[in-house]
């Protein structure tokens, strides 16, 4: 039959937006993956900056640790005294013997410094955009973050703007030649993260709010980005007050952006549970077995 096969066709096209959407999905949650490390890199509490700064302790500090002084001068501040007693702590881990804190000891400490430090200009605070050989800046994370979220969020609000049109406009054919539930079952088929009516359950909720919450991955992640930012701006400032302005101007920018673009999908989506919804509800009857349709158009 001819409207079969027409209705097999609107499936295939129905679930190729689908498959476009799931693809934006992934790439926007690997992009936010990276995203996030880079953040965490950059922040002052994370293991490669604290292994600096316990370094840097150590060797500033080498003569008194090494003649085993625990405890540092009372005039020092406090931050001092417990940078001493953190620096104290390494070294009587690293070295727990006291005839190994010697002249080699230090050596050591002092070649690991010049390593990590190197490690951290090249891998934290320049930035390797692949595939095109360019090297930002780690203050220009907002920007770089801004504009890929903008990106993919851009090309899965359209691919849910697809996917909503098609699987309408399927529905609509199949009820056309009385063929609505079948065309739900074929389509649920071939659906991951969207989830039909009929599969829903408190476990399938959990999903679909895990699956919609990804939409606030890059909201969240260009905000974190963004206060970063202005809670060190006073630092870019004294490197460059102009660099400054312009990626606090325009990281704030791309976090609106990104706050309506992730509305605008999470609407669509929306809007697509909802016409599932409408035409899974059981007011067509089934086709009698005798009429039931074959991919080659047999009755």
């Amino acid at each position: 039959m001819v409207e079969c096969d027409t209705l097999f066709r609107y499936v295939e096209a129905a679930a190729e937006s689908s498959r476009r959407g799931r693809t934006a999905l992934l790439v926007l949650i690997v992009a936010s993956g990276v995203a996030t490390a880079a953040a965490y890199n950059a922040a002052p509490y994370n293991w490669i900056a604290a292994r600096q700064r316990v370094l840097a302790d150590v060797v500033r500090w080498w003569p008194e640790l090494a003649e085993g002084d625990s405890v540092a001068p009372r005039q020092w501040p406090d931050s001092a005294q417990a940078a001493f007693a953190r620096a104290h702590r390494f070294v009587v881990a690293r070295f727990p013997a006291p005839y190994t804190r010697d002249s080699i000891g230090f050596s050591i400490m002092r070649e690991e410094l010049s390593v990590i430090e190197q490690a951290r200009v090249q891998n934290v605070i320049l930035l390797k955009v692949p595939f095109f050989g360019v090297v930002l800046d780690i203050n220009n994370l907002g920007l770089l973050a801004g504009f890929s979220f903008s990106v993919i969020l851009f090309w899965f609000f359209f691919s849910l703007s697809t996917e909503l049109r098609n699987v309408k406009d399927t529905f609509e054919h199949a009820s056309a030649i009385g063929q609505r539930q079948l065309c739900v079952r074929l389509l649920a088929m071939r659906q991951v993260f969207t989830l039909p009516p009929h599969d829903s359950g408190s476990g399938k909720t959990l999903l679909a709010l895990v699956i919609r919450g990804l939409l606030l991955l890059p909201v969240l992640i260009q905000l974190y980005i963004v206060r970063r930012d202005f809670l060190t701006s006073h630092f870019g400032r004294s490197i460059s007050p102009e660099a400054t302005n312009l990626t606090l101007s325009a990281g704030t920018g791309f976090l609106l952006l990104l706050v309506v673009l992730a509305v605008l999908c999470l609407l669509r989506s929306i809007s697509i549970d909802a016409l599932w919804r409408a035409n899974t509800c059981p007011s067509e009857p089934e086709s009698a077995p005798g009429k039931q349709v074959s991919r080659t158009g047999s009755a």
